[in-house]
């Protein structure tokens, strides 16, 4: 069970760091690109959908990074952290779902 914990821990750092990295760097990219062009629907619809998508990568795939591959887990500690982050990287990640759906209808 050791060599399980050992690897899904490997996965998550090797691969959720370059995900948050490029991730953090392509919404900050697509942020800073659209925030000038908001004529259209679309472009703010895609603006929204990159602030939520930061707010899906810092609470979803940072704090799992944190919690599985250097074990500094928050949520045993606080309830209502665990409670919120779990609650908020939900609805984030269909809110960012929902604006994606928003800008492909309205195409």
């Amino acid at each position: 069970m050791s060599s399980t914990n050992g690897l899904t821990s490997l996965i998550t750092i090797y691969g959720g760091l370059p995900i948050f990295i490029c991730g953090t760097l392509g919404n900050l990219l697509n942020i800073r690109l659209l925030w000038r062009t908001r004529r259209n629907p679309c472009a703010f619809i895609f603006l929204v959908t990159s602030f939520i998508n930061c707010i899906v990568l810092f609470y979803g795939l940072f704090t799992r990074i944190l919690s599985v591959g250097f074990y500094l887990d928050w949520s045993s500690e606080n309830l209502i952290w665990c409670k919120t982050r779990t609650s908020f990287s939900q609805a984030s990640f269909y809110i960012s779902f929902t604006c994606s759906c928003l800008a492909g209808i309205d195409r």
